[in-house]
């Protein structure tokens, strides 16, 4: 008789772990829905967990190391989804050469001679899931480098439209003091005081801003 309660625990912490990979992998490659895309929702061209996994090593957002935590989740997950004799942690485990043994040196604590091995090796399949989680949240590799770059962008497209407005600012009051002097003529010394001012903001643009700035205040100092 097949019993569905470790079957059903084991699908949801895998479910969760297929979402998340999606998730990355679609923030990634920039696509809007993943639950739609070909290859990270749920049609039948859709790439296995395993395969997203790869993805995500090529990438470096995760290593090879860290691979394996997941495809030990994940050969657990099969046993109980697909073999009708794994009823138990300890069945499913006992179709999967040297498994039990890694966890051990994984996750020593959750093994000890007053807790039954059922339950021991529940906890580190619940440790594995949370390592799992961890891993593919880590921001690390590929996707460190791109959340930095959007953040960077950001931060220098907010300074430009500052800047603008800056330099928008100043102008009008280069404008205004024009139009107020009270002389015909109007000083070099009041002209300069003002274009300081937006020269200020205009050095901080590019290099090029900053060579027709001196040559302008050259001019007016000549």
């Amino acid at each position: 008789m097949v019993d569905v309660e470790n079957r059903a625990i084991v699908l949801r912490l895998s479910l969760n772990l297929e979402v998340l990979a999606s998730i990355v992998l679609s923030y990634l490659l920039d696509v809007n829905n993943f639950e739609e895309s070909y290859s990270l929702g749920n049609k039948s061209s859709s790439l296995s967990f395993n395969q997203k996994i790869n993805l995500l090593i090529d990438n470096r957002t995760i290593t090879k190391e860290e691979k394996k935590k997941l495809m030990a989740f994940a050969s657990i997950r099969n046993q109980f989804m697909h073999n009708v004799n794994a009823n138990t942690f300890v069945e499913a485990f006992d179709h999967l050469d040297g498994l039990e043994n890694q966890m051990r040196k994984l996750y020593p604590k959750n093994f000890g001679s007053d807790i039954k091995l059922e339950e021991s090796l529940h906890y580190c399949v619940s440790d594995l899931h949370r390592d799992g989680v961890l891993i593919l949240t880590s921001f690390k590799g590929g996707i460190g480098e791109k959340m930095s770059t959007e953040a960077n962008a950001k931060v220098y497209s907010e300074f430009y439209e500052n800047l603008e407005e800056s330099i928008k600012y100043n102008f009008d009051r280069f404008l205004e003091a024009i139009k107020n002097h009270d002389s015909e003529s109007i000083e070099k010394s009041n002209i300069i005081d003002v274009l300081k001012l937006i020269q200020i903001n205009i050095f901080a643009k590019a290099d090029t801003d900053k060579d027709v700035m001196r040559d302008i205040i050259d001019l007016l100092n000549d």
